[in-house]
């Protein structure tokens, strides 16, 4: 009786303590969601407690998910403008590294050249900002204007290298022989940098892939041929040596940056260079208020564990915060509907649980304490939900998802090299032969990416073929057509190409008519109509390769098995299937159960 009572007490004070606690929300009305135009936003009452809290601070975050670039960077620009016309922030931090900042800063004072650059190394999606950013900009007070700042490490060699092709190509001295060859090459790559770019920047995205690609090794002997002509350089470049080889220092972290992709090293190293320039700033200009919009992980207050794959790992966040303890922060984690119960490690989601659906909602967390387990991570929380998701994903290009990621659809030309089973018979009429096998089908095919890296695909084919023997006046005529369908899982899914396994169906059909002229004056021809159908289970393995333009060329290699209750044999005019049928006779002699199919798609 009494572990009965303190049971009771126990769930009493539960659940009375989780409806004192349980978080409200605040839902933002009326958000433009024209994410091709990023138009200023006029509505963001129901951010208020979040803008509230930012007065004079010095730094302020918001983490976000990198996948959802389109409300990324709508949000980002919404809170960059609310905090300047609010309380005067205009420093912009971005992670990019500096001397994608320093373009920026070109640009939105109207170099033209600089919007050259960034059109040709960046997404359109990302561009679309910074033309936001730029006619804001230019409508702003001298005293509000925006300036960006990038402290991240430089993990791109594009903006570089063009810096330094343009360089040598806008100076008219006489070239020394020792750097002249640095030098053409130089120019070459700028001009192939922003051929490529701009191409590519024509069909708009979600992401940048250039079609010109400078090497790792290539960036090193740059590097190390500038080294290695430090003084003629020096001699050569004059007052302009210093912004030379500083871009020299960019395509040095952009090597150690490759060199350490992917390991621990990589984000210790990284996220301490972020650390370090971003307190310089703050000790440099202690007057100025810094926003920026990052990885939700850089922005995580305490240190971070599994849910972003590191493990004992201080954020920028985190560091600046103990390095300037004098300082107001202040923090704002987003998250995501679209995967509420998948995404999310365990203690976000209640937070999930309480964000009503087709909303956007903000959590003030601070008031709440620890019963909502990220307090500590961070001062608020923004849900985006699943609907929202979708209006802000519906401008979105055809190519936002180019290389087999969700939503991609693509069709394109068959042919199979190899005959399969069922359609590898071989006919024997009057001693004649006729090896269907031997003929290629062509076809068609259309391929969906379903979810995660799902996909399925489906196929028409036919072949056709006939056979004339002149002297006794008999021939045969084939064809068959083929439905095949199948569902794949793409085990290497990456920008050049894809690796997927899948199973399947096949199902065909198969004639062969035979006539024979008679000798009567009327030359009267006796037809001989034979059909078969066959089903086939398939699996195999598929090579594709991607060209980057968005056509793709694909290798299959299938093993087929018969059903064997569909292999029954051909039908003569109709009658029932049978092995045999007297003198003419077919007879079924499968070939190698190996299929090979030859694909050229175009990804719509």
């Amino acid at each position: 009786m009494k572990r009965l009572l303190i049971l009771c007490v126990l769930f009493l004070s539960t659940n009375l303590y989780a409806q004192e606690e349980e978080p409200r929300y605040l839902a933002i009305k009326d958000v433009d969601y024209n994410i091709v135009k990023l138009g200023l936003l006029n509505a963001t009452e129901g951010l208020d407690p979040f803008f509230d809290s930012c007065k004079n601070a010095q730094v302020v975050y918001s983490g976000e998910n990198h996948l959802y670039i389109p409300f990324n960077n709508l949000i980002s620009f919404t809170i960059l403008n609310e905090l300047n016309t609010r309380h005067g922030f205009k420093d912009y931090i971005i992670e990019l590294g500096p001397a994608r900042s320093h373009l920026i800063n070109e640009f939105l004072k109207g170099d033209s050249m600089a919007a050259l650059k960034l059109k040709a190394s960046s997404s359109y999606s990302h561009f679309t900002l910074y033309e936001s950013l730029k006619a804001w900009n230019d409508v702003l007070v001298p005293e509000r204007k925006i300036t960006a700042h990038g402290i991240d490490v430089e993990r791109f060699n594009e903006i570089p290298l063009m810096n330094i092709g343009e360089l040598f190509e806008n100076r008219n001295t006489d070239v020394p022989n020792g750097i002249e060859p640095l030098r053409n090459s130089a120019i070459y790559r700028f001009h192939r940098i922003m051929e490529s770019g701009l191409k590519f920047f024509a069909k708009p995205g979600e992401s940048y892939y250039g079609s010109y690609k400078v090497s790792l090794m290539g960036v090193k002997q740059i590097i190390f041929t500038s080294d290695s002509l430090s003084q003629s350089l020096k001699a050569y470049f004059g007052e302009e040596y210093d912004f030379f080889k500083e871009q020299i220092g960019y395509l040095k972290e952009y090597v150690t940056f490759k060199e350490y992709h992917n390991t621990p090293l990589e984000h210790n190293w990284r996220e301490t260079h972020m650390f370090k320039r971003l307190n310089y700033l703050i000790q440099a200009y202690p007057e100025k208020q810094f926003y920026g919009q990052f990885g939700r992980c850089h922005s995580i207050r305490t240190v971070i564990e599994k849910e972003c794959d590191w493990y004992a790992f201080k954020s920028t966040m985190e560091r600046i915060a103990q390095k300037n303890p004098g300082i107001k922060t202040v923090s704002m984690g987003m998250f995501y509907g679209k995967n509420r119960s998948q995404y999310y490690d365990k203690k976000y989601r209640n937070l999930m649980k309480y964000a009503p659906s087709e909303k956007i909602s903000l959590f003030n967390l601070k008031p709440f304490g620890i019963p909502t387990r990220i307090a500590s991570q961070f001062d608020f929380a923004l849900v985006n939900d699943r609907m929202l998701a979708k209006k802000v994903s519906q401008k979105r290009t055809k190519r936002a998802n180019h290389f087999g990621l969700k939503n991609t659809y693509s069709f394109g030309l068959e042919a199979w090299l190899a005959s399969q089973s069922g359609i590898s018979d071989i006919y024997a009429l009057d001693s004649l032969e006729f090896r269907a096998g031997a003929l290629p089908h062509l076809g068609v095919f259309a391929r969906v990416n379903l979810i995660h890296r799902i996909n399925s695909e489906l196929g028409f084919s036919w072949a056709a073929g006939n056979w004339r023997e002149q002297r006794n006046r008999v021939a045969m005529d084939f064809k068959s057509k083929a439905i095949r369908g199948q569902l794949g899982y793409a085990l290497i899914n990456g920008k050049k190409g894809a690796v997927d396994f899948h199973v399947g169906g096949l199902y065909t059909v198969q004639k062969l008519t035979r006539s024979k002229g008679s000798d009567s004056l009327f030359g009267t021809k006796i037809l001989s109509n034979f059909r078969k159908q066959d089903v086939l289970l398939t699996g195999g393995i598929t090579l594709q390769y991607n060209d980057g333009s968005g056509i793709y060329m694909a290798l299959s290699g299938d093993y087929t098995s018969p059903l064997s209750i569909n292999n029954r044999g051909w039908s003569l005019d109709g009658s029932a299937p049978a092995k045999q049928f007297g003198n003419p006779k077919i007879t079924n002699e499968y070939a190698t159960p190996l299929m090979v199919i030859l694909k050229l798609g175009l990804i719509l």
